[in-house]
């Protein structure tokens, strides 16, 4: 490996290691959940809108609301749960703006709730090193209020995750 090589790669370890270390929301930092639940029609779209768990991410109240180029830093098996503005009653599509970011896969899988304790896995993606929208079809209309993006790739990479949206059938 040339000198070069090696310095990238200690520097990308080095702020890795630091984002970790001086962000609380990279320590597992728990959100209380409020109760109370405003049902949308099924067929509006809603965006995450408040944060209930991070875990080894960074910034993540950056993936709350409409998608705007800033993005919750999702590092190598950590996760980011988004309460939605309001509960979807038959949701069909869960939209999510994402990229990768660092070496190696920047994967993503996708989990939905009703009440954040019951989660089903709706499929998961691989992202590209720029932001772009992730479709995820639910097979059968559920309800949903709770969204998580876990992390599912490479140690050397990041999720960037931009925004998420529900959609009604």
């Amino acid at each position: 490996m040339r000198v070069s090589s090696l310095c990238l790669i200690a520097i990308a370890l080095v702020c890795v290691v630091a984002a970790m270390t001086l962000a609380p929301s990279a320590q597992g930092e728990e959100f209380p959940l409020q109760a109370g639940v405003t049902v949308a029609p099924s067929d509006e779209a809603v965006y995450g809108a408040r944060v209930i768990a991070c875990d080894r991410c960074i910034g993540a109240e950056e993936a709350v609301g409409a998608p705007d180029g800033r993005g919750a830093i999702v590092l190598a098996g950590g996760s980011v749960t988004l309460e939605l503005a309001r509960s979807i009653s038959g949701c069909g599509l869960v939209v999510v703006w994402a990229a990768k970011g660092g070496w190696g896969a920047g994967k993503f899988r996708v989990y939905v709730s009703d009440n954040a304790e019951t989660w089903e896995e709706i499929g998961g993606r691989t992202c590209t090193p720029h932001y772009r929208v992730y479709e995820l079809d639910l097979d059968r209309g559920r309800a949903v209020r709770y969204v998580r993006i876990e992390h599912d790739g490479g140690w050397v990479s990041a999720v960037l995750v931009d925004a998420l949206q529900a959609k009604g059938e």
